[in-house]
């Protein structure tokens, strides 16, 4: 069960107007969340390392409060600054401070903008992964992040044609990963990629939007390819709006294979050694 609560105020200290070409916002916030396991497990894998008819529970309880404060600086559409921090304090793993800043900037006779990005991240584990029967581990430590972007988006055509290409850089630490042994810690691992987006309106009534993901995340120390991250993914979305109240949809997700680091038994029976295979999925929608 999870319980969560959140208030956020935002201080307008200059506004974006004809007279004055400056926006300055400061948005200050406050986030409870309280989490509450208790269940027991019981079946046939319980059965069989504990002996029949066995029962596991799990009962576990954690806190978690955050303060933040955001400051959002704005000249005129070219220019963009926007830094800030947050405090979270963990009843199990104590406080931590993560700041992050982010900036773009429109170069106006080409219609382009460059922006880029820094900050740090903080994830505890769950109450899962610490207190799982079997699998969990109690000693986990919480993942420490550290991602940077750089990125560039062009508008053409009054802007129904963007491109954009980012591309980001994540060093993790204590990154909390499945293996054949449970769920542990391992030492450093980085997650690197390049993001390309187009989204095009050839007709009032068409919009298309296609984008491409490369990743590669590794662990540093052994240079090994990470479980459950595919490495290439395609994206493609189709908007048609055959009148102004009836809409059609089409979703595409291409994903390629991904690592696993144990074997498992697929639905249909076969056995899932080292990788399993990639996947695309379609959802077709409409709406009237």
């Amino acid at each position: 069960t999870r319980f969560s609560g959140e208030i956020q105020t935002d201080f307008l200290i200059s506004d974006l107007t004809a007279a004055r070409q400056v926006m300055d916002v400061i948005t200050t916030g406050l986030l409870f969340e309280r989490e509450e396991a208790d269940a027991e497990l019981q079946g046939l894998l319980i059965d069989l390392i504990l002996g029949p008819n066995s029962i596991s529970s799990i009962r576990s309880k954690r806190e978690n409060r955050a303060y933040y404060i955001q400051n959002l600086f704005k000249i005129e559409d070219r220019f963009t600054l926007q830094g800030g921090a947050r405090l979270d304090y963990n009843s199990d793993f104590g406080s931590i401070i993560n700041p992050k800043v982010s900036s773009s900037y429109i170069i106006s006779p080409t219609d382009t903008k460059i922006r880029a990005g820094w900050g740090k991240g903080f994830r505890a584990p769950s109450i899962q992964e610490i207190r799982f029967p079997f699998f969990g581990n109690p000693n986990l430590d919480p993942e420490r992040s550290t991602s940077y972007e750089i990125g560039l988006d062009q508008w053409f055509f009054s802007r129904e044609t963007t491109l954009s290409a980012t591309y980001f850089y994540i060093s993790i630490k204590d990154l909390i990963q499945a293996g054949p042994a449970g769920i542990d810690n391992i030492g450093k691992a980085t997650s690197k990629g390049v993001e390309l987006e187009t989204s095009l309106k050839p007709f009032e009534s068409l919009r298309l939007r296609v984008n491409y993901t490369y990743f590669k995340a590794e662990d540093s120390a052994t240079g090994e390819e990470l479980p459950f991250r595919s490495k290439n993914k395609w994206y493609l979305n189709l908007l048609y709006l055959l009148t102004p109240a009836f809409t059609f949809n089409i979703d595409i997700n291409i994903v390629s294979s991904q690592a696993i680091p144990v074997d498992f038994i697929a639905l249909d029976g076969s056995t899932l050694s080292g990788r399993s295979p990639g996947y695309t999925r379609v959802d077709l929608t409409a709406s009237y």
